[in-house]
């Protein structure tokens, strides 16, 4: 019986931690650290006069040191179509922000023919191991989607994408802060 006392807790914990722990599925996890760039199934759209999207030390970055460019980093196609909520979690950096064009991430339901924008990336600073965390769950049921990496600018920024996941675990809302009254009422005394 003492024995049983002294399970009983330890077998509670375990069974609360692994009901809380949903399972994960996991479309597209990217380091860009592999011996090709641009990985493979992924696509770089260069239409610009810099080299575009290059390999980094286990990222991709794109750096505009002259001339006019417009071009985008393609993921491979995601089916979306086998459940009912999707997360993208990107982690990046942001160099030289203040004189940064156009970083964006964008989506494309049409195989790429049409891409429309998912989130802008207008951090006001520089910084390293940056987050962006969107909801896909509006794209389910959707076979085929694409995701780009778009940076236009004319000697602009350095935008270097470290890491991208596309899972079944869309970002959790943060609470919001309680509406406090602007005006507060004198205590007699105070």
């Amino acid at each position: 019986l003492d024995v049983l006392r002294l399970l009983l807790p330890s077998s509670v914990v375990a069974l609360l931690l692994a009901a809380a722990a949903p399972a994960q599925n996991v479309l597209l996890d990217e380091h860009f650290d592999g011996a090709s760039f641009p990985p493979t199934d992924w696509v770089e759209l260069n239409n610009g006069v810099s080299l575009g999207w290059e390999a980094g030390v286990s990222r991709a970055v794109h750096a505009d040191w002259f001339g006019a460019n417009d071009n985008r980093l393609v993921s491979p196609s995601l089916d979306l179509s086998t459940g009912s909520s999707f997360g993208f979690h990107l982690t990046y950096d942001q160099l030289f922000a203040r004189y940064r064009d156009q970083n964006e991430v964008e989506i494309s339901l049409d195989g790429g023919a049409t891409f429309d924008r998912l989130a802008v990336i207008d951090t006001p600073f520089d910084g390293v191991g940056l987050e962006l965390d969107l909801d896909l769950s509006a794209y389910a049921g959707q076979p085929d989607v694409l995701l780009a990496f778009r940076y236009v600018g004319d000697c602009a920024n350095e935008w270097s994408v470290d890491r991208v996941v596309v899972d079944d675990q869309p970002p959790v809302t943060p609470p919001r802060w309680p509406a406090l009254p602007t005006t507060f009422i004198p205590w007699e005394g105070y």
